[in-house]
């Protein structure tokens, strides 16, 4: 069976709409008007009944004229005069119903009889009651003719809305064909097909709609961004609870721990759930799956006190947190939360389970590898869970004294290091290159902020942390901002990339001065603002802004940390952005990993259809070098390929 044209289709729906128009236009009409006309008809057959009882009240003899003269002169159905004990002492009947009208009609739209009953007076004496009932043939014939008119008026704009519609689809058919056609040429994979423009408004912008899909594949960039995230979430994301598994969270601690972002000190939390398999047991796998979930909903809040926070379902039974940059004391508070939200989700389950949570945390203030601080992790882990209760318990390498007091000393006295080091300039700046994977040479560089302590030059992942933990960082993004528009563009000859927090971009009053700052910057051409990829989420609609404003200026902007911040990456078209780089966790051993290979190219595929460049972090071996220009990425940057200088 065929499908019906557009042309009909529109016909029939505004016929359909004039009908039900018409429809309730002549039913409120004539709710309307039997109202009236019921109001009119019990006033009417009030005043009658008031002035039949005051006249017989004078001339009872004259009782049966009276009555007949009334009778005869208006539209009564019975007119009775009766005595105190209700006798009846004169009356007058008509049971004849008007002929004119249709009986569907009298029986559709119904109007009571108006009845109305006065008393005779005599002196100060009730002689007896006059009841009138009046007829409704007259009402009716009113409401048959008003009905007649609606109907006729409603009929005749019908027919004159459906013409002039009928006028107008001669003009509009051709531009709907028009693009009819240059879909049907898509589906056939014919894109060099272009809809004229059309004189009615709303139909050029969709003939510009369909020549945009054409040239930019809108409809190929959302399946392959879709198909692209839904293959890296099953390839890292636990089934049950939707954390991030074992291998997504080794793998985003170990590229932290080798970067330029890597931080000391850090600490790492155990969270394990003894006695899962008797829980399972006792309440069914199905409830055990809901527990699991509670406890990660329970332990979520974590990564929006703690923005760097890494939460993952390491093994069944077993929740790890890597907090990076984090200070001992909130290392200890952070611990203390998470184990009584758990310990509270978990009873919420089962009130008799007083030995099924237990916590562990280890914490270092030197840099140490993931196996070291999941070796101190599971020490903790193991001395809580020798206790016949729920516990937690907190390990700082090796409790001495000393590290203790150095940390709390360190972190009492970052605050007054950054603020001498704003005051007196001593930041300073190195420059690392992205090199073009096509032909090997440089094509923008990052700069990487750093800080002289004690004659060290301090990486960012070092004090960045504390910046953030006293709110320093939007005075630090300024600082950093201000100087490379002042310097960088007399050393380098590429374009500079500034990375700023995600913090500085919640700041209103930091964004206006970014503004205002680049829009008098004369050479704002060759400067990329970037920005981590887990900012995305709490400032979603400032960075839509933001970024929109810097096109505008012609700053470019990139997203930094692709691939894991969580976030469904469609935003590669929303925010139009120049660059993404793909995190280092997604580069390690790529020339290894083939589920890693097939979901990077798709995201090629997906960065191609934005006309987004895509750059590879963390290169450190001539392995993943040559998968990522294999893979068709457009740049590298690591170690392998230049370090910071």
């Amino acid at each position: 069976m065929g499908r019906m044209s557009l042309a009909k289709t529109l016909s029939l729906g505004v016929t359909s709409l004039l009908l039900l128009l018409c429809i309730c236009t002549v039913i409120a009409t004539l709710g309307s008007t039997r109202n009236h006309l019921s109001l009119q008809l019990r006033s009417h057959a009030q005043e009658t009944a008031a002035s039949l009882g005051l006249a017989l009240g004078y001339a009872e003899a004259e009782a049966d004229h009276l009555i007949n003269a009334v009778f005869e002169r208006g539209r009564y159905q019975s007119i009775r005069y009766l005595d105190p004990n209700g006798a009846v002492l004169a009356q007058r009947d008509l049971n004849r119903y008007p002929t004119e009208v249709p009986a569907w009609f009298t029986s559709l739209i119904t109007l009571p009889a108006a009845s109305e009953k006065a008393k005779v007076l005599r002196g100060t004496r009730t002689a007896g009651t006059v009841e009138v009932v009046l007829h409704p043939n007259h009402a009716y014939r009113d409401l048959w003719s008003i009905f007649l008119e609606q109907v006729t008026f409603t009929s005749m704009a019908m027919v004159g809305v459906l013409l002039l519609m009928a006028a107008c689809m001669r003009f509009i058919t051709p531009p709907l064909h028009q693009i009819e056609e240059g879909a049907r040429a898509i589906a056939q994979g014919d894109f060099t097909r272009r809809i004229a423009p059309s004189r009615f408004r709303e139909l050029d912008h969709a003939a510009t709609a369909v020549n945009l899909m054409v040239e930019r594949l809108e409809r190929l960039f959302n399946d392959q961004a879709m198909l692209a995230d839904a293959l890296r979430r099953e390839a890292t994301t636990d089934t049950v609870t939707g954390l991030p598994n074992r291998r997504e969270f080794d793998g985003q601690v170990l590229a932290i721990q080798a970067g330029e972002h890597a931080t000391a000190p850090a600490a790492l939390m155990l969270v394990s759930v003894r006695h899962f398999d008797r829980f399972n047991t006792k309440h069914g796998r199905r409830e055990g799956d809901r527990l699991m979930r509670d406890l990660a909903m329970a332990l979520q809040p974590i990564t929006s006190r703690v923005p760097s926070a890494i939460l993952a379902r390491r093994s069944s039974t077993d929740f790890a947190i890597f907090l990076p940059g984090i200070g001992l004391e909130k290392a200890r508070t952070e611990l203390e939360r998470c184990f009584r939200a758990t310990v509270t989700c978990l009873l919420a389950h089962d009130p008799e389970l007083d030995d099924g949570i237990h916590a562990g945390m280890g914490f270092s203030l030197r840099d140490v590898s993931l196996t070291s601080l999941l070796s101190r992790a599971d020490m903790a882990l193991r001395h809580a869970e020798a206790e016949e209760h729920n516990g937690y318990h907190f390990y700082v390498e090796d409790d001495r004294q000393d590290t203790v007091s150095l940390v709390i000393k360190q972190a009492e006295s970052w605050r007054a290091t950054l603020e001498h080091a704003l005051e007196e300039d001593l930041f300073s700046f190195q420059y690392q290159p992205v090199m073009s994977a096509s032909t090997g040479r440089p094509i923008q560089h990052e700069a990487l902020v750093r800080l002289a302590v004690d004659g060290k030059l301090l990486r960012a992942g070092i004090f960045l942390p504390m910046a953030e933990r006293f709110h320093m960082q939007a005075a630090l993004d300024r600082w950093i901002v201000s100087h490379l528009t002042a310097i960088a563009p007399t050393r380098l000859r590429t374009p500079v990339t500034i990375n700023i927090s995600g913090r500085s971009i919640e700041d209103e009053g930091f964004r206006t001065w970014l503004l205002d700052h680049l829009a008098g910057t004369v050479e704002r051409a060759r400067f990329v603002i970037e920005l981590s990829e887990h900012a995305l989420r709490p400032a979603r609609d400032a960075v839509i802004n933001l970024f929109q404003s810097l096109s505008e200026l012609g700053v470019g902007t990139s997203i930094d940390h692709f691939g894991v911040g969580g976030v469904n990456f469609s935003y590669l078209e929303m925010l139009n952005l120049t660059q993404v780089r793909v995190h280092k966790s997604l580069i390690r051993e790529l020339d290894r990993k083939g589920d890693q290979q097939f979901f990077l190219k798709s995201v090629v595929q997906v960065s191609r259809a934005a006309n987004t460049r895509l750059i590879a972090e963390g290169i450190e071996s001539a392995g993943e070098w040559r998968a990522v220009r294999r893979l068709g990425l457009d740049a590298g940057q690591g170690h392998f390929l230049a370090p910071p200088v």
